[in-house]
């Protein structure tokens, strides 16, 4: 399993169904990954974390708020594993610019999906009676394929961790606004662009 193989699949499934119906992306997620031997799903599950932990940004989380998404720490969590499952593109242009998000159609507050982070643990279970999680330690992601994938990342410097709620309309303007107009409407406030 490599980032491509990884991307793929989830490429595979956000054709397949809306990928704003989660059920659905988690219900063609498990087929698709069911369809791997369980070295590939666990291989499969150490990129999803490795991308998860690369998308650990100040910057993301502040558009995770924007978009007015459950964003405590779980919620930020539950915030990337929905970057993750919406494609390599959204997720790389969110890596980039988060305020990118506010040209995708996102449900307001449903940025989140939590089981999206158990899913291969589930085919993993089912395909071999075993515990993932247990088991992750024999299925270490390759050196190239964790090279491969932060070479595609090119981060800029992030913004402070101790961001306040009140920056958004600085930190992601766009992403603000779209979902945050009947706020600024009943302030009186207007953005710029």
């Amino acid at each position: 399993m490599n980032k491509d193989a990884f991307w793929n699949l989830i490429d595979e499934v956000n054709a397949k169904v809306d990928r704003n119906d989660q059920e659905a992306v988690l219900l063609a997620t498990k087929e698709k990954l069911m369809e791997l031997p369980p070295s590939e799903i666990a291989q499969w599950d150490q990129i999803k974390e490795t991308y998860r932990y690369l998308a650990n940004r100040n910057q993301l989380w502040a558009a995770c708020a924007a978009t007015l998404s459950h964003s405590s720490t779980d919620g930020f969590i539950d915030f990337r594993y929905w970057l993750i499952s919406q494609g390599k593109e959204i997720y790389l242009n969110a890596i980039h610019n988060p305020d990118s998000l506010a040209n995708y159609d996102i449900p307001k507050g449903s940025a989140n999906f939590e089981h999206y982070g158990w899913i291969a643990n589930e085919a993993y279970e089912i395909k071999t009676g075993r515990d993932l999680f247990r088991e992750k330690k024999e299925y270490p992601l390759e050196e190239q394929v964790e090279r491969s994938i932060r070479a595609e990342i090119h981060l800029k410097p992030d913004i402070p961790s101790d961001w306040e709620y009140s920056q958004l309309p600085e930190i992601v303007p766009k992403l603000y606004r779209k979902y945050n107009s009947e706020e600024l409407e009943s302030s009186g406030m207007e953005l710029q662009q």
